[in-house]
């Protein structure tokens, strides 16, 4: 080890993320009913280890973060329109959490947000079903 604050770092910096995404469409007679749905889980714990010929100095850092967006809509047939009317819900939610050896005090920065959109469209088209 040299130079002016001689030290040795190593780093972990992995990141997880778990998502899926489903889709439903049915149909019946002159209905159609429509769901999707997509939500998110990510995670990431870091790591940083400095090693000096005075000790060993630690720190963890982990963000995570949840999202959410589901809708579901129904449109009817009456001829010659289609009338659709469409409802969801968003969400995101986020933490962040930092620890370190040499500051012995766990620092929390939570940041929960949450969006609800609730809107109602009408859909005028000449299509047949």
């Amino acid at each position: 080890m040299e130079g002016t604050y001689p030290n040795r770092q190593t780093a972990r910096q992995p990141s997880y993320k778990v998502h899926d995404k489903f889709e439903l469409l049915r149909r019946t007679g002159k209905q159609a009913f429509t769901f999707n749905s997509y939500n998110a889980y990510m995670s990431n714990p870091h790591t940083l280890l400095v090693q000096r010929p005075d000790g060993t100095q630690q720190q963890n850092v982990r963000s995570q973060a949840f999202f959410s967006n589901s809708s579901t809509s129904l449109g009817y047939y009456l001829k010659p329109f289609m009338v659709s009317m469409k409802l969801g819900l968003v969400v995101l939610s986020r933490k962040y959490e930092k620890y370190s050896r040499w500051h012995p005090r766990l620092i929390r920065f939570g940041t929960q947000s949450c969006r609800y959109d609730l809107p109602l469209c009408l859909r005028f088209s000449r299509s047949r079903i």
